[in-house]
């Protein structure tokens, strides 16, 4: 399983510029939904904050994973976004998160889900990745680093 073979190039998004992360994910949520039909940017956000009371998606490094699962997705989706200035996001070791990586699932894919979640850990957790893409200065940078470091890993 490839994490780009989840990825569409236009659901990468950079030089996002949340003020907090409340304001981020309320970003996030209306730029996949013009991306990816039957998305209700409201329902979305909904479940995002939702999930990020449970406990904080920030998972440190620069890096944070928000993930639900949505009704009507024919797959799972994932949405890459930079904010090259970082966010204060609750983050487990307190740093800005620099890249976002949003998982987007139907209930029924939760093998599926846990499966990238855990590739996405993989990929991003390598020293320096959060960096380097906050340093892309196109999505066509930001997908040819995330493919390269996607086909790095086996599995």
């Amino acid at each position: 399983m490839h994490l780009c073979d989840f990825l569409d190039p236009e659901l990468i998004f950079i030089g996002l510029d949340g003020e907090d992360k409340q304001s981020l994910l309320a970003e996030l949520a209306e730029l996949t939904a013009r991306h990816i039909p039957g998305v209700d940017p409201k329902v979305l956000l909904a479940l995002l904050r939702a999930r990020e009371e449970e406990s904080s998606t920030g998972v440190g490094s620069g890096v944070a994973i928000p993930h639900c699962f949505l009704d009507g997705l024919e797959r799972s989706r994932c949405v890459l976004a930079q904010v090259p200035g970082g966010v204060a996001f609750d983050a487990i070791d307190d740093a800005p998160v620099l890249i976002l990586f949003l998982l987007l699932s139907p209930p029924s894919a939760r093998m599926t889900h846990l499966r990238l979640l855990a590739r996405i850990s993989r990929v991003a957790h390598r020293e320096g990745f959060a960096r380097d893409a906050a340093a892309a200065t196109s999505t066509e940078e930001l997908h040819e680093l995330l493919t390269c470091e996607d086909r790095s890993h086996a599995g």
